[in-house]
């Protein structure tokens, strides 16, 4: 079995070198503009299945993954356990401040 892991795209928080662990800061132009770049490159990878987080910027990035693809119809199975880790108090803030 082989697993490829893609990260989100760049969301406003990276930009702004904020906490975002559940946060749902949106993917930034650059960002949206990369991932159809990676999806280029993949898009002759054919794929089982997608699995995403919940997270909008999350379920944007398979999207655009998917729209690039040519080889795999799939539908993306959404589950809230692929989520990144909750910072609680700390989303939002500074990560050079912490």
């Amino acid at each position: 079995m082989e697993i490829d892991f893609i990260r989100h795209g760049q969301t406003l928080f990276n930009l702004m070198d904020k906490m975002q662990g559940w946060s749902d800061a949106p993917l930034t132009d650059e960002g949206i503009q990369v991932l159809k770049k990676t999806g280029y490159y993949l898009r002759n990878t054919h794929y089982d299945a997608l699995y995403s987080s919940d997270l909008k910027r999350a379920i944007d990035t398979a999207q655009i993954i998917k729209d690039e693809n040519r080889v795999s119809d799939l539908d993306i199975h959404i589950n809230k356990n692929f989520r990144e880790i909750s910072f609680g108090s700390l989303e939002g803030l500074n990560s050079t401040e912490l």
